[in-house]
């Protein structure tokens, strides 16, 4: 706890300077941010009704943001043209066709990801490749609105050295892994659900092979593709989220600026499962409940102000006990480009690998006048949920930089202090590189 203490006054800072740095030195705020500003329409990416103000936000990972960023190539790129543009061109006019014709559009991603740990067992470098597939197709309705959307992903993950990035962390003892996701398994289907409105603007639903943390304690930089690569940071490691499975999630705005949103999923199932029998057969499931509250500030600067609660049943198989817990997560948007945040979560028994956990940090959209440029930095700490492990501690700083318009580099740097399961490393430090290629 004494390191936490030690760390704490960066962290403040990081939290409050953004404001006292937003403008540049003559004055003047850079132009108005886009790459970090999180979509207007709903998490259900069902058009928008006029007058709409329905707030429940999307992660990153969500299919339809997916999309969005694929439709949008990047504008601002250090080389205008790149490799893959003329495949690029005809993607996107092939996907304009099918989207007019038939509400049908798809999405082509592959990210591979370098990183070389300073310490621990041998080997300490880690290269794998993710190849995604996803699409969503807008069920045609009464009048000019669809009746929902049918949305799915598929994926493969593959290592190309010895060993993953996933399997990076377990070398020097680390709490969480260098990098969410980044593992190796075959083709699969992750996620496969239908959406809709049940009250127009009002109640939303999402229903079938779902990530609950598409909708569920979501952050701007919730995304190991495009932010942070570290799961401490990227997501909460105190709520042990089920792993692409059967649930559903509804949410409903309860006031222009508040909603809150219910989720329940099976506890036991993968994503190269479909889970029907574990869903209708073990009965154990995790349960979620979140209220938020999103303000705007400055015009159109907006906020995430939410509190988790969860609940899991013990389960049988796995042997692991009951758990309960929440989360708390404060971020808001700020001119200048800057998006400050702070997020706490707590756990009581469970599966989860934290008992407790903090991170705070920044993120900074178009730094240095670059449109489709980002660059983070944060603290974290954590504590196991094992009282015989002690406490670890994170920094992660990142820049992805826009290469051509359908390719982005991103250097990363992690500083972790006493990784929790190796008392005698005391500082490890994780280069990353990360290539994202996307249509």
């Amino acid at each position: 706890m004494e390191r936490l203490l030690r760390l704490l006054p960066l962290a403040v800072l990081l939290a409050v300077g953004a404001p006292l740095a937003a403008g540049t030195e003559d004055g003047q705020e850079p132009p108005a941010t886009q790459p970090t500003t999180r979509p207007t329409p709903p998490w259900l990416s069902l058009p928008k009704p006029p007058g709409s103000k329905f707030g429940a936000p999307r992660s990153a990972k969500d299919i339809a943001r997916l999309l969005e960023e694929a439709r949008g190539t990047l504008e601002d790129p250090i080389f205008k043209r790149g490799p893959f543009t003329p495949f690029g061109n005809v993607w996107d006019g092939m996907n304009d066709e099918l989207e007019k014709a038939a509400g049908l559009r798809f999405g082509l991603s592959y990210t591979t990801l370098y990183q070389n740990a300073s310490r621990g067992k041998d080997p300490r470098c880690a290269w794998s490749g993710d190849f995604d597939l996803f699409g969503s197709w807008k069920v045609p309705g009464p009048g000019d609105e669809p009746l929902g959307v049918l949305s799915f992903e598929t994926e493969h993950r593959h290592r190309i050295s010895s060993i993953p990035p996933a399997e990076l962390g377990d070398q020097f003892g680390s709490l969480w892994a260098t990098a969410d996701g980044f593992g190796e398994h075959e083709y699969a289907l992750r996620k496969l659900h239908w959406q809709q409105f049940l009250i127009k603007d009002v109640m939303a639903l999402r229903l079938g092979k779902v990530d609950l943390s598409d909708f569920i304690d979501v952050y701007e930089f919730d995304s190991s593709n495009d932010a942070f690569l570290s799961p401490a940071l990227n997501t909460n490691p105190t709520i042990p989220f089920p792993d692409f499975t059967l649930g559903f999630g509804v949410s409903t705005q309860l006031h222009e600026l508040s909603y809150v949103t219910f989720g329940l999923a099976d506890s036991n199932a993968t994503k190269t499962t479909t889970g029907f029998g574990e869903f209708f057969c073990d009965n154990e499931y995790f349960k979620t409940l979140e209220f938020g509250f999103t303000p705007t500030i400055e015009g159109d600067k907006k906020g995430y102000y939410t509190i988790v609660f969860w609940h899991e049943d013990r389960r049988k198989k796995a042997r692991t006990p009951e758990g309960k817990g929440l989360a708390i997560t404060l971020e808001q948007e700020l001119k200048g480009g800057w998006h400050p945040f702070f997020r706490y979560g707590y756990a009581d028994g469970g599966s989860q690998v934290a008992r407790q956990a903090i991170s705070t940090g920044m993120g900074l959209a178009q730094p240095f006048g670059r449109r489709d440029d980002l660059v983070g930095a944060a603290f974290s700490w954590g504590q196991p949920r094992r009282r015989s492990h002690q406490d670890q501690y994170l920094f992660e700083t990142f820049y992805r930089v826009a290469i051509t318009p359908h390719m982005a580099l991103t250097p990363d740097l992690q500083i972790i202090w006493d990784p929790s399961r190796a008392r005698h490393h005391d500082t490890v430090y994780v280069l990353g590189l990360r290539m994202r290629i996307i249509f």
